[in-house]
């Protein structure tokens, strides 16, 4: 299998943002909420390879006692296509491998309250497989 093909990040990056977003704002006490996250890299495409390969071994005895062996191996990889109606060829994608979360910061109304924070820690640790030293959370301006 071989990666392919990058999409754009910054839609991913925005859907999750609100999608956190929306989520912490329902829960009590954290209020109006802010979030931005980081990804490491782009999502990439894997796409279908197809794999032949070849074997041979050959052991050879000689009159005197003495042995041989030969191994001869052969692999070669091309890449499955499909080909559309009007007879275009497109990669033929088995799975997309989306962007990893590297950091989330979460501005919130209630985020200087201790218990707040552990809250909000704990659902983006839940949401998102990055470790409490790359997700900070902050007191929003202006909130009591």
């Amino acid at each position: 299998m071989e990666k392919e093909g990058a999409v754009s990040t910054s839609s991913y990056e925005e859907q999750q943002e609100a999608r956190l977003e929306e989520i912490l704002r329902k829960v009590e006490g954290v209020g109006e909420v802010e979030v931005m996250i980081t990804l490491q890299a782009s999502s990439e495409k894997v796409v279908e390879k197809d794999q032949p390969s070849t074997s041979q071994d050959v052991e050879e005895q000689d009159s005197g006692g003495g042995t041989r062996s030969t191994q001869d191996r052969s692999w070669s990889e091309s890449t499955v296509y499909w080909e559309q109606e009007n007879g275009s060829r497109t990669p033929y994608v088995i799975k997309e491998l989306k962007p990893r979360v590297e950091g989330v910061i979460v501005i919130a109304q209630g985020g200087g309250d201790p218990e707040i924070k552990q809250n909000i820690m704990e659902a983006v640790q839940a949401l998102f497989p990055v470790e409490a030293h790359k997700i900070k959370i902050m007191k929003m301006e202006g909130s009591k």
